[in-house]
């Protein structure tokens, strides 16, 4: 059970085309600050959004979460050899930057060496490369070309089951030497932002980016000429914007009342997409505040929540027909991810107030006359805690606002501390939190959980054998005095956790080829991760995605490739739009 059960739109058929080029508007929430999407800086969705037709990857995943391969980029990728486990990329011979220089095996190497975590590789000016995750790369043994360049081979001295994730998308290794990849791609320059792809960066404002026609692409050229992101963060004036043809296409987070004003609009292909995502909201909890490092706490207040009642107030009210979202009883898979998810957290599926005020007692809270716990005696400390929560979000503001109600009428006092999603950010960073609703983000590639439920340093691959089965034991919960974090700067086990099993199983699934028993390992981490409550996962968020009559091809994509994973297919009927309009 779970969100996977939401109703799911879909278009119906659209006006047939015409072979002219078009102009597009699509509104974006906000813009990108590094143009480069494997920085921190530039680890956004607007990042993604704008590179995902300029810099070429591999593969790209498809709207059921699917890699397939880009065929305008490479003919083939292949898994020739386990043992040692090796990859072979045939690059299309024509594939070349926009500024001519070829796309070879030089940037396959560049890209690996600078998300190697090899510090000996070093970015210009000698300072260590900035990146999001060494995952996988650090995996690699040695890049070698043929062909011209136009054959990669990558060995792995370490097997790594998620390949398929890697390079995506490419940084052009010319550019990136001169230039830096750490900060030459924070401002906008036709030297710098080359690209491989169908469409280039041809302008850059603080209110928008503009993407034209590649000239010098060697594929089938994109149908619509020019796609303008407008900065446009406020998803109240969707509806008008796309009503008067301001903006032909928007992508933004599930809101009932965003979604009200454009179902039905006339000049809006109906039904409105409504689809589930790959993100997640879960309640957090932080493992190095003394009180919370209590299992019997942590299980209490989970067995306290009522999610069906949090999905009530925040995402059931997005569903026009059908069932409302159900829980989310997974860590590392959503419900949409039907192949692989299972839920693991059923248990928790109903709250159980008897249950939690046993485990209350149990760890030495009395609750007083006035129906609150109390610390040791009925007249000592309350049991309090503060909860973070996205004040911009009136759907996390609304669960947020349940769950205190709820703590309240269990005996347990919460504060709601409403902040910014970067301010948030910072405060998982600092350790400076107790609990907080976080919006967590699943991939069709499950090793990315690895730094942030377990221990980097003890994924780092030692050999060329993988973890038996056998091997692992039962893990103990220990908690560590401070949030773990990795290169990129941001929060990985924030929690506070550590269990030797749930690294162990990490560490046996990421170097896993068999991708099927590899989700078996990925269900038992979090099977593990249930028991020791590291958080309450509540309901996979939804989104919605709307486009005029005229537009077509427009297709939800969550996954990393988002929106614009087809927008060199998407076309349109209506006359030239006009620039600014």
């Amino acid at each position: 059970m779970g969100c996977g059960s939401a109703p799911q739109r879909h278009h119906p058929a659209q006006p047939s085309l015409t072979s002219a080029h078009r102009q597009l508007v699509f509104g974006a929430s906000s813009l990108p600050a590094n143009f480069n999407p494997l920085t921190p800086q530039g680890a956004t969705r607007a990042t993604r959004q704008t590179m995902a037709q300029i810099w070429p990857s591999p593969f790209i995943i498809t709207p059921q979460f699917s890699p397939t391969i880009n065929y305008a980029f490479v003919s083939s990728a292949e898994l020739v050899s386990v043992n040692p486990e090796t990859i072979v990329y045939q690059i299309n011979p024509k594939a070349k930057w926009s500024d001519g220089v070829p796309i070879s095996v030089d940037d396959f190497i560049y890209n690996w060496h600078a998300q190697s975590g090899d510090p000996s590789y070093r970015d210009v000016g000698g300072m260590p490369y900035s990146v999001n995750s060494t995952l996988g790369y650090s995996d690699i043994a040695s890049i070698v070309g043929s062909n011209n360049g136009k054959q990669v081979k990558v060995i792995f001295k370490s097997p790594f089951s998620d390949w398929e994730s890697l390079f995506d998308p490419l940084v052009p290794a010319h550019v990136a030497q001169k230039y830096g990849w750490n900060s030459g791609f924070t401002t906008y320059n036709p030297a710098i932002e080359v690209s491989g792809g169908p469409y280039e960066i041809s302008s850059v404002s603080s209110q928008q980016v503009v993407l034209s026609v590649n000239p010098n692409y060697w594929g089938t050229p994109p149908q619509i000429d020019q796609v303008i992101l407008r900065l446009d963060p406020n998803a109240d004036q969707y509806a008008n914007q796309l009503a008067t043809d301001q903006i032909q296409v928007v992508e933004t987070p599930g809101e009932v009342n965003v979604l009200q004003q454009i179902d039905g609009l006339a000049n809006v292909a109906q039904p409105v997409q409504l689809t589930p995502t790959l993100g997640f909201e879960e309640l957090d909890f932080n493992q190095n505040d003394p009180t919370l490092a209590k299992l019997l706490i942590r299980q209490a207040i989970a067995n306290y929540t009522d999610r069906n009642a949090l999905i009530a107030a925040g995402p059931g009210q997005m569903a026009l027909s059908g069932p409302i979202p159900q829980e989310d009883d997974n860590h590392i898979y959503v419900p949409a991810q039907s192949g692989q998810y299972q839920p693991n957290g059923s248990a928790y599926d109903s709250p159980h107030p008897n249950l939690a005020a046993r485990q209350l007692v149990q760890a030495g809270y009395v609750q007083g006359s006035d129906n609150m716990w109390h610390a040791d005696t009925k007249t000592g400390p309350v049991l309090s805690f503060s909860l973070l929560a996205d004040e911009s979000d009136p759907i996390l503001e609304a669960v947020a606002e349940t769950f205190v109600s709820q703590m309240k009428a269990s005996g347990i006092e919460v504060n709601l501390v409403n902040q910014s999603a970067t301010q948030i950010d910072n405060s998982l960073l600092s350790g400076s939190w107790q609990l907080a609703l976080v919006t967590q983000h699943s991939s069709p590639f499950p090793a990315s959980f690895a730094t942030i439920y377990s221990d980097p340093q003890l994924l780092a691959p030692t050999s060329n054998t993988t973890t038996s089965s056998a091997s692992i034991q039962s893990g103990q919960s220990t908690t560590t005095t401070s949030a773990a974090s990795g290169s990129t700067g941001k929060p990985l086990n924030y929690f506070g956790y550590n269990n030797t099993l749930v690294d162990q199983l990490f560490s046996k699934a990421i170097t896993n080829p068999d991708l099927f028993d590899a989700s078996e390992d990925y269900n038992m981490i979090d099977t593990q991760l249930w028991s020791d409550m590291v958080s309450l996962p509540i309901y996979e968020d939804l989104e919605i995605v709307a486009n005029t009559m005229d537009v077509n091809g427009v297709l939800a994509n969550p996954s990393n490739s988002t929106i614009f994973w087809n927008l060199n297919q998407w076309t349109m009927t209506t006359d030239l739009r006009k620039q600014g309009k």
